[in-house]
């Protein structure tokens, strides 16, 4: 059985539809197609949810009145012609519901373009235009941004934002022939949140669930801050499984907090977060950015969950990852800002010691966000690398 999820058209002009098209082209003729929509008012104007429509907007919007206006389920018809049409009537894509799900899911895995159930009917993994929610653990999903096409490179944040730190780098490198891949972790952005999991080690297994869902090979893995210390557990935990290369950026690898400065941070977050983290993204950069990116980074913080953030940072105060940078064998970009007062340079020349096959750049005019701060060189070293 597929599914498609029908998108507005800013995510229908996305890379992706491409390659869902390819796909469902390619579908045998015993496969049933039908199409999920959150309650489209063309499906019940046309009597294709058997008369009853499933949502309470009175209009159609100006495509579907359209004359180009056509609904999924026969754009999917025009694609595979032969393959079996389903019109059951289907609501809410979050919580899938058709008639014949059921049997289709009975003995076994089932794989469909919007998603992996198992023979329960529970989902494993779903697709959305441009990224995916994968299951992890039970009951734990990370929201995954994937866009473009060519060879993968797997992106992990910091504390205390999320994978749309990497912006600037999101709208290049598709352009570039570079698959970009963006992880939320857990209790962080579009991720679950839950109370336990958040240790470097769970962490670098969530980053392991990622790549086998989505059959990566060959991957570029890369971490900024915190997240450089969760991609180096990853290459210590699971003896770099998948990954060819690795990239760290402004990463938190021996340089540990103090335990006072994390008692006062976890303070600070407990009594007056907001505050907190303004005073937090000031000691990112070495030239102050405009108001708008303050902005940015703050509210980007602030959807981060509470708990997580304060586990994190327990985390950052204890780990020691010496010995995962010890156990790196694959070739390692390391990019770090001269002015770094968060994870400070002289650690970053550490590093590069114990990695015999790191090579460290310097960037002069940045402090903790050279991704931003000398945006055009730290894309072209990105650029280079991956294509070295």
């Amino acid at each position: 059985m597929l599914f498609l999820f029908p998108e507005d058209s800013e995510h229908a002009k996305k890379m992706h539809n491409s390659r869902l098209y390819r796909y469902i082209r390619s579908l045998p003729e015993h496969c049933l197609l039908t199409s999920v929509c959150t309650g489209s008012w063309v499906y019940g104007k046309m009597g294709l949810l058997d008369g009853i429509a499933t949502t309470s907007r009175k209009a159609p919007d100006r495509l579907e009145a359209s004359e180009m206006g056509k609904v999924p389920i026969d754009r999917l018809a025009e694609l595979a012609p032969a393959c079996r049409i389903s019109r059951a009537r289907v609501v809410d894509s979050e919580r899938i519901a058709t008639a014949g799900l059921t049997t289709a899911l009975m003995k076994s895995t089932v794989t469909i373009s919007s998603g992996t159930f198992n023979y329960k009917g529970e989902i494993i993994m779903m697709h959305t235009a441009n990224g995916h929610y994968i299951k992890v653990e039970e009951n734990v999903t990370l929201y995954v941004e994937d866009v473009g096409e060519g060879k993968p490179v797997v992106f992990v944040h910091g504390m205390p934002v999320n994978h749309r730190i990497y912006e600037y780098q999101q709208s290049i490198l598709p352009q570039q022939g570079i698959r970009f891949i963006g992880i939320d972790l857990r209790g962080y952005g579009r991720s679950d949140h839950p109370l336990h999991g958040y240790t470097y080690d769970r962490m670098a297994d969530d980053i392991k669930a990622v790549i086998d869902q989505l059959d990566l090979n060959d991957v570029t893995l890369a971490g900024f801050s915190m997240g450089g210390g969760v991609v180096t557990r990853y290459m210590g935990r699971h003896g770099g499984h998948k990954v060819s290369k690795l990239m760290l950026f402004g990463a938190s690898t021996l340089s540990k907090l103090p335990e006072e400065a994390v008692n006062g941070l976890i303070a600070g977050l407990q009594s007056d977060r907001p505050q907190t983290l303004t005073n937090m993204f000031k000691g990112f950069f070495h030239t102050l950015p405009s108001q708008g990116i303050e902005n940015w980074l703050w509210h980007m913080g602030m959807k981060a969950n509470v708990h997580a953030t304060i586990e994190t940072v327990k985390a950052i105060g204890r780990e020691d990852l010496r010995s995962d940078l010890e156990a790196i064998r694959v070739p390692t970009l390391m990019l770090h800002g001269v002015h770094d007062q968060v994870c400070p340079f002289p650690a970053a020349e550490q590093a590069h010691e114990i990695v015999s096959t790191s090579i460290l750049v310097r960037f002069e005019n940045s402090g903790h966000a050279p991704f931003y701060e000398e945006k055009e060189k730290f894309n072209q070293e990105v650029i280079d690398f991956v294509r070295s």
